[in-house]
């Protein structure tokens, strides 16, 4: 059964996002190790490339999980 919400302009303003520094790390090296499965980030990839290269990321990989979460 689909559910609906409605959300009036005071709702929103009462809404908090927020965004995972830690989360947003781990993603930019996952898309440097396969940017094949990132075509949206290409532009990025491109342009952080030879900066990039000269990163020793190898130690995040040790905590990051295979499989996602």
């Amino acid at each position: 059964m689909p559910f609906r919400l409605h959300f009036g302009e005071s709702d929103l303003l009462r809404c908090r996002f927020a965004l995972s520094p830690l989360w947003e790390t781990q993603e930019a090296v996952r898309t440097l190790a396969r940017p094949h499965r990132h075509g949206y980030h290409l532009p990025w990839l491109r342009r952080i490339r030879a900066d990039a290269w000269a990163l020793d990321l190898e130690p995040l990989w040790l905590l990051m999980p295979d499989g996602g979460h």
